[in-house]
């Protein structure tokens, strides 16, 4: 959620912009809160919450929760069209702390054949005590996992989980603790690739639960990361003939040119030492 306040015209004015969904904002001593010419969204209709409106919180103004939901009874008007909020807040929002989980390769860019990892860390809104990836999703064909290590907090309590390369996941890696609890941003744990085919590999963790100290469900956002596999540089001219001298030994020195698998030159010099 945003705050939007004390603007002298509008907080948010809106045209030729329509299907936006708009909810859990704070709208706080405007001269006008908003303005939208266009059809909108101004609530949420899954979560049933729009935003708080500071000139529509009071009995006075036309605002009633007379079921003590945090709702006001009636729909706050935005002028400009026929936009409604229809779940207006009665409270000023207040974001849920977040959790967050994602997935930092040990390289951007690797080469066919090699192997590399992936570290998957948690930076938590308050203390962890425990996790459990349902699953994470790996571009099918571009790498094979090969082994799932625990971060330092969770190697008494570790279950690597199931590794299936055919179909590029890995479920059920898990662990929890009794302390001590960490609530800094820190490794869950390392994933050991061996790259297969040249391309972009995506790592997505699909579905996680994290839960705190009392063993209760954390808000969490997971990001994603990606790594490019490339082939190795190929040389095109190994033996410039205009340059050697004797058949059986090349010059002691030749240059030649590369291409790498992005399209880029590079100016490279062999030297055969006998």
């Amino acid at each position: 959620g945003n705050n939007i306040t004390s603007h002298s015209y509008r907080g948010i004015y809106i045209s030729f912009s329509s299907d936006n969904s708009i909810y859990h904002n704070n709208f706080l001593d405007e001269t006008d809160n908003a303005y939208d010419e266009c059809t909108n969204f101004w609530y949420n209709e899954t979560l049933q919450e729009g935003n708080y409106w500071s000139d529509f919180d009071e009995p006075s103004e036309g605002a009633w929760d007379n079921n003590s939901d945090g709702i006001v009874d009636l729909p706050y008007d935005i002028p400009g069209g026929s936009n409604q909020d229809l779940y207006p807040l009665m409270q000023p929002y207040e974001a849920e702390p977040t959790t967050h989980m994602g997935i930092i390769p040990s390289a951007g860019t690797v080469v066919l054949g090699d192997e590399f990892n992936v570290t998957v860390y948690i930076d938590p809104a308050e203390p962890v005590g425990g996790w459990l990836i349902h699953q994470l999703n790996f571009t099918q064909g571009c790498a094979n996992a090969s082994e799932v290590t625990p971060g330092p907090y969770w190697v008494d309590l570790f279950d690597e989980g199931d590794i299936d390369n055919d179909l590029g996941m890995i479920t059920d890696i898990q662990t929890w603790t009794m302390g001590p609890y960490p609530d800094m941003n820190h490794t869950t744990c390392v994933i050991n690739f061996t790259s297969l085919q040249p391309g972009v590999c995506t790592f997505e963790i699909v579905s996680v639960q994290v839960s705190d100290s009392g063993f209760e469900d954390l808000n969490v956002i997971t990001h994603t990361a990606t790594i490019i596999i490339t082939t190795p540089p190929v040389i095109h001219d190994e033996y410039p003939e205009d340059l050697s001298t004797d058949v059986e030994r090349p010059p002691a020195e030749l240059s030649t040119i590369v291409e790498d698998p992005d399209g880029d030159l590079m100016d490279v010099y062999i030297k055969w030492i006998r």
